[in-house]
């Protein structure tokens, strides 16, 4: 028992803890929650009391949480910390508003593509990738703390291969990798039949693999390499494309060119792809991306993505949904 003000009795009364289940809402989902309710002994009404109310919120988002496999705020703070990075800085890195950090220290849900930055930079090779695409948004001192920290806690001798795989080790099949498991061999001759005519800019590589998967959705529910993408500010990219690169370097299937008066690099495919891989559907698909964007260069091609409802509503360095699959303007 405890003494407390009823609002129904005006007065301080005895009330008692009862224990309902009660539901909670947590980012559109009702999360169930035995909840801690203040009770008045005399009137038999429910009390309002904050602390409570705080409690069985906590409780709720600890549950959706650990349902939907989010990071809770002592997860975040050290992934933050491993880096040396102030919670504006991370934030910004991240191209979030600059208190989104704070507020998920200190006890906040972040959304399912938020987690999986969150998550994506936990790991060495995962920041390294960011940091290569994002680190000009962070104070300059700053960004050489999260440089000095990624040589200290980089492995040696890691083939880039291997790495590369275990990225993507726990990801599909789900929403973010159109309903497929991540699969490096189709991804490889994806690329290599739309780089093996000739060299084709990263740049623009990178939006013909997203339009072929998200195109091949929007068909048949279904992605082609199962490659989960990011919003970034160039358009959309596969998630930790710079290392898919080295990879396919490392692993022979293609050649990296750079190329001084464009000051970017290109890539050429070594061999032929094997489309035997693929369904006839998929095939399709293939061919209708690289002929709809044979013409186009690195910067139109950016253009016509920045136009497609999944660049223009995705947060930026948030997972793609393929659910904006059936708003592509390719048909």
């Amino acid at each position: 028992m405890t003494t407390h003000y009823c609002p129904t009795c005006d007065a301080d009364t005895r009330c008692k803890i009862e224990v309902r289940s009660e539901r909670y809402p947590v980012r559109g989902e009702e999360i169930p929650v035995e909840a801690s309710i203040l009770v008045c002994s005399q009137c038999g009404q429910d009390i309002l009391d904050p602390f409570y109310d705080d409690v069985n919120l906590k409780k709720a988002y600890e549950l959706y949480r650990s349902k939907h496999g989010i990071l809770n705020s002592d997860g975040i703070k050290t992934i933050r910390e491993q880096y040396g990075l102030s919670q504006r800085g991370l934030s910004r890195l991240l191209g979030w508003g600059e208190i989104t950090i704070h507020r998920y220290e200190a006890g906040g849900v972040p959304s399912s593509a938020q987690n999986a930055l969150l998550t994506m930079i936990s790991t060495v090779d995962g920041m390294a990738e960011y940091l290569r695409a994002q680190g000009h948004a962070v104070p300059a001192e700053e960004r050489r703390m999260v440089e000095k920290v990624l040589e200290r806690l980089e492995p040696p001798n890691m083939p880039i291969a291997d790495t590369f795989a275990q990225m993507h080790e726990n990801l599909g099949p789900s929403i973010m990798t159109g309903y497929r498991k991540f699969n490096f061999d189709r991804l490889r001759q994806v690329i290599r039949f739309f780089a093996s005519d000739k060299p084709v800019y990263k740049t623009k590589l990178n939006k013909l693999i997203w339009y072929a998967d998200f195109l091949s959705f929007k068909r048949t529910t279904l992605s082609i390499s199962g490659m989960p993408y990011v919003r970034l500010q160039y358009g959309p990219v596969p998630k930790y494309y710079g290392a898919m690169y080295d990879s396919l370097e490392e692993n022979g299937d293609i050649d990296v060119i750079y190329d001084p008066w464009a000051n970017g690099e290109m890539v050429s495919a070594l061999e032929k792809p094997d489309l035997s891989l693929f369904s006839s559907q998929e095939r399709e698909v293939l061919r209708v991306v690289r002929e709809v964007f044979a013409n186009d260069t690195s910067g139109t091609i950016s253009d016509k993505s920045h136009k497609e409802v999944a660049w223009i509503q995705c947060p930026q360095g948030n997972l793609i949904s393929y659910e904006y699959a059936n708003e592509l303007h390719l048909n």
